[in-house]
């Protein structure tokens, strides 16, 4: 029996600015206001050195690209 991998992906359908928030939310189980407010929080903090680790994310992180996947999220 295969098991599925819990890979992490962006949901561009499901977020605001590639999906990122979205598809961190959805692996950690958390709902996607929180992700979003630590994302500010952490930018804040960190003097804006996190937006480039989020930029890092949505130019590296694979999109969900397929029925299956966006049926997870949606479920």
């Amino acid at each position: 029996m295969a098991e599925k991998t819990n890979k992490l992906y962006r949901f561009p359908k499901s977020g605001w600015l590639g999906g990122v928030c979205a598809g961190i939310s959805y692996r950690l189980k958390l709902q996607t206001w929180i992700a979003r407010l630590l994302l500010v929080l952490l930018a804040l903090f960190t003097s804006g050195s996190f937006v480039v680790i989020y930029i890092l994310f949505w130019i590296f992180m694979p999109k969900a690209e397929t029925p299956e996947d966006y049926k997870e999220v949606s479920d």
